[in-house]
């Protein structure tokens, strides 16, 4: 008797399934193995490392980074990068917020995201950038720490040992530059002073790129001769660059005196540094909570450098309604109160308004103020219930 029909499609079925079953894990097999391969451990990977003659590639990554998320999602899964990266390092990824990571972090002086370091066997530095790579430029990055004449240890030997040629000099700057190496600006102005004539396009782009020092010769040098840096880069870009090496400089010091803060704008905005720092005086003030500084540093800045920004008198006026008991400051405070809402004449300014006018004694024009407080809230589809809760309280 032969087998009923719907029982051999239905074998044929699940044979189908079957061999279909075998074939997608066998091609998902060869997929997952398309991207980095990533060791489990520290010790684990520089037993690894030392075993195969291979330098240790390391991801030292935070897991709230964008650019961290971005290479593990493109680049460290591509099969060009995993071809390249299994073949010639141990690789490993590491939390640097997390687990073995902090100490990591604390021994290799990581505090950008990602770091990528290179590390022989010993545990010691061969190579070193920051921030995100495409798929070539990581290929490119590994090559380059594979070069053992070329890459950062090595121009490091020679530099150590005393060499100083040009040459040497313009590599190691371009390797510290994408490190952000501490030492940077040292070597990039050691690099200048070997230079006769920095007005070559090469020395331009040298100076426009790896300037870093605020103080040093190279950005006194973009400050003197801006329009030539301009018409080379471009306006916006060079007053990036400046930007850059403002907010640089800062975040590297982070425990600047008040006095050396000032410096830094007067040298890096010679036409409104003055106005910069007196600025920043008040917020450095804000952010100490010392708040007699601070309202002495508010009324010397507004009387030097008046401002027409409606929102920058009510956040002065505030934080002394907040902080301040003097009734001559306040007095003061007022008067800037008056001015943000002739300029903007929005509930906010009124309601600030009020209650300057209520702690300097001035009650009934309080309450005039509240009331045109609500009456624009409720025009502008504003909640008016606090300036509502004042208004009570004025009448009592």
């Amino acid at each position: 008797m032969g087998t009923p029909l719907s029982f051999r499609k239905a074998f044929a079925r699940v044979r189908y399934f079957a061999i279909f079953f075998v074939f997608w894990i066998s091609v998902s097999s060869v997929f997952a193995e398309q991207g980095v391969r990533f060791a489990g451990s520290w010790a684990e990977a520089l037993s690894q490392a030392r075993m195969s003659g291979k330098m240790v590639f390391l991801d030292a990554y935070a897991e709230w980074s964008g650019p961290c998320k971005l290479m593990s999602k493109c680049v460290f899964s591509d099969a060009a990068v995993g071809e390249f990266y299994n073949s010639e390092f141990i690789s490993i990824k590491m939390d640097m917020e997390k687990g073995e990571g902090p100490a990591l972090a604390k021994r290799y002086g990581i505090w950008q995201f990602p770091t990528l370091l290179y590390i022989d066997g010993d545990g010691n530095i061969q190579h070193q950038a920051i921030g995100f790579h495409n798929t070539s430029e990581f290929i490119t990055l590994g090559k380059k720490a594979l070069n053992t004449e070329l890459n950062m240890f090595a121009l490091q030997q020679r530099y150590n040992a005393g060499e100083r040629s040009s040459g040497l000099l313009y590599a190691l700057t371009e390797i510290y530059s994408s490190a952000f190496h501490k030492d940077l600006g040292k070597v990039a102005d050691q690099y200048l002073k070997m230079q006769n004539d920095w007005s070559t396009r090469q020395n331009m782009e040298f100076i426009f790129h790896y300037t870093t020092d605020p103080f040093g010769p190279g950005f006194k040098y973009i400050l003197k001769n801006k329009r030539d840096f301009t018409l080379l880069f471009g306006e916006e870009a060079v007053n990036n660059a400046i930007e850059d090496v403002f907010d640089g400089y800062q975040k590297a010091h982070p425990d600047l005196p008040l006095g050396e803060i000032q410096r830094l704008h007067t040298t890096i905005y010679p036409e409104r540094g003055e106005r910069l720092a007196s600025a920043y005086r008040l917020i450095y003030y804000q952010k100490r909570q010392n708040w007699v500084a601070y309202a002495n540093s508010a009324i010397d800045h507004f009387a030097r450098f008046p401002t027409e920004d409606a929102d920058e008198l009510v956040e002065a006026t505030l934080l002394f309604l907040h902080h301040v008991d003097d009734k001559s400051m306040l007095k003061q405070a007022t008067k800037w109160a008056e001015r943000a809402a002739e300029l903007s004449p929005t509930w906010n300014t009124y309601d600030t308004l009020a209650r300057l006018y209520a702690v300097t004694g001035k009650k009934r024009q309080a309450i005039k103020m509240t009331h045109l407080a609500i009456e624009l809230a409720r025009n502008a589809g504003e909640p008016s219930a606090n300036s509502e809760a004042f208004l009570e309280i004025l009448r009592e």
